[in-house]
């Protein structure tokens, strides 16, 4: 609340009797007097009264552009709230794609081809370590009931690998085409590169 005396000083400055009017009954008499009509609520109205009857810094303003300056910071707050709520959407929309990506078939179909083809140029170690890769890996070993297609080996028996058909090499084109893949253990793995002495897996 406004101390009582303060709200006397204003209303006597608007040349208005405070007997029998309320804080909100005065500043709507005052808003009247200065010809706007403004839709504030009670705790705007009740701060603009207290800016006219406060501090010095408010002294220069009138009361007109004391209720211009809280209904633009009501607004600034509730634009920067609303902006607020929209970026967590857009992080949490972000995160839900993210999240299924990492349940969909990666294809060229299903990406920019200009950017896989630049991920299957790259070194092993950076090329293995991506998100695409990592992804369609993903849905090989799931496709496969995980299990070596050349020995029947699971995932208890020995480390299972997903292995290019045609190597990334040969054909750096087809290192995200699922047709071009299939799922071996360890042992039957490497035996493969052993066989291709000197191809890149």
């Amino acid at each position: 609340m406004i101390p009582r005396d303060r709200i006397e000083h204003i209303a006597s400055t608007f040349g208005l009797e405070t007997f029998g009017l309320s804080d909100i009954a005065i500043f709507d008499r005052i808003a009247n007097q200065a010809g706007i009509n403004v839709n504030l609520d009670r705790s705007q109205k009740l701060t603009v009264l207290r800016r006219l009857g406060g501090k010095k810094k408010w002294a220069k303003y009138s009361f007109v552009d004391l209720v211009i300056m809280v209904m633009t910071r009501d607004q600034r707050k509730l634009l920067s709230r609303r902006s607020d709520q929209a970026s967590r959407r857009a992080k949490a929309a972000q995160r839900a794609m993210v999240r299924d990506t990492l349940h969909q078939p990666v294809t060229r179909l299903a990406s920019q081809p200009e950017h896989l083809t630049v991920l299957a140029g790259l070194p092993a170690s950076h090329f293995y370590a991506s998100v695409e890769w990592k992804a369609t890996r993903a849905d090989v070993l799931r496709l496969s009931a995980y299990r070596c297609e050349w020995c029947g080996a699971t995932a208890k028996d020995a480390r299972l690998e997903v292995d290019h058909i045609v190597t990334r090499v040969i054909a750096p084109e087809r290192a995200f085409d699922l047709d071009n893949m299939r799922v071996l253990c360890k042992p039957c793995h490497d035996g493969r590169h052993t066989v291709d002495r000197g191809v890149m897996p």
